[in-house]
């Protein structure tokens, strides 16, 4: 829908401000359920597991599960990619914690555009290197 389009290109501009763009993040993931997610050349290991019936996927970053564990809907696209679509709640709320521990404004604005919509999922591309 448009307004969803708007949103979208909203929530784009803003991820761009912070670095989250095209090639920004690179994740690998191993066989034994373990992952790792490169990003401004910090990484961050993680296990995963699937659920193929549901079609998700949990990852679980760091040493604090309990706060950083995400689970997204997984959508296999053309030419081999993978789309993972995470429902923004906890995403955002993340977010709320990132812009207020470092104030950044772009964060803050980010969520606050966010917050005031109701059953948003955010999506990655991966594609296979």
């Amino acid at each position: 829908s448009v307004a969803s389009a708007e949103v979208e290109k909203k929530l784009n501009a803003y991820c761009e401000k912070v670095g989250l763009k095209e090639g920004a993040l690179v994740y690998t993931f191993n066989a034994d359920s373990t992952f790792s997610c490169l990003y401004k050349k910090k990484t961050i290991a993680g296990t995963y597991s699937l659920n193929q019936s549901a079609k998700t996927v949990t990852l679980k970053f760091g040493k604090n599960l309990s706060l950083n564990t995400f689970t997204a809907h997984v959508l296999l696209g053309s030419s081999g990619k993978l789309d993972l679509l995470f429902n923004v709640d906890k995403l955002f709320s993340l977010l709320d914690k990132l812009s207020t521990m470092t104030n950044n404004s772009t964060l803050k604005l980010a969520n606050s555009l966010a917050s005031q919509y109701d059953s948003i999922k955010v999506g990655l591309e991966l594609k296979k290197q």
